[in-house]
């Protein structure tokens, strides 16, 4: 079974079949202090996979509304969950208290974490992949208590930072390789060759 799609002002042709999976949603946990890349992430994600798929606090979360009910409400329907990690992930403090704020109960990336991890335990389906930006490093184990140590055993992709959309090609392969379909597939690039040489003469045939 196939049917069209509006996307913009065209339509895009979506294959229903069991081995598809399309328009899962996706939501982007990030550090403030990894704001610059999770952006230029985002912004490419939603070319691509649609602007109402990808969930981006800063562009999806409107003037006025409840936010942690936002965060919630989408991470109850989220298939998938893209963990950016920088360098200073795990080390960043509280302000007041001097604590990790990974360790801490109201920090909103554990909150995120553990909320779709809950989910997890239950549909393995849903997918968490950790996405390391600016040459961090994946957190070891020892680091982290015990309810989010599990992220330490997950495959993780490294981003390269050129400032090059070709950086999240990778990423896109992944999502890919997983089923997660674009909506609007990037458009293929053809090189543009030199113009074939003229036909020789039947003089210089002779010659040759």
């Amino acid at each position: 079974m196939i049917r069209f799609v509006k996307t913009t002002n065209t339509f895009t042709l979506l294959h229903q079949r069991s081995e598809y999976i399309i328009m899962k949603k996706i939501f982007i946990s990030y550090r403030r202090s990894d704001a610059y890349d999770t952006d230029r992430l985002a912004k490419s994600l939603r070319i691509e996979f649609g602007h109402e798929n990808i969930f981006f606090d800063t562009e999806s979360m409107h003037p006025g509304v409840d936010w942690p009910e936002s965060i919630k409400d989408f991470l109850m329907i989220s298939d998938l969950m893209l963990l950016i990690i920088g360098p200073n992930w795990l080390r960043i403090q509280d302000d007041y208290s001097g604590r990790r704020r990974i360790d801490m109960d109201n920090d909103w990336v554990r909150l995120e974490i553990l909320s779709f991890l809950k989910r997890k335990y239950s549909n393995e389906k849903l997918l968490l992949i950790p996405v390391l930006v600016n040459g961090a490093k994946m957190p070891e184990k020892d680091y982290l208590d015990e309810a989010l140590g599990i992220i330490c055993d997950l495959q993780y992709i490294q981003l390269s930072n050129t400032g090059s959309s070709l950086d999240f090609v990778p990423l896109k392969n992944l999502l890919l390789h997983n089923r997660i379909k674009p909506i609007n597939p990037p458009a293929v690039v053809t090189p543009i060759t030199l113009a074939p040489p003229d036909p020789l003469t039947q003089i210089e045939e002779d010659e040759f």
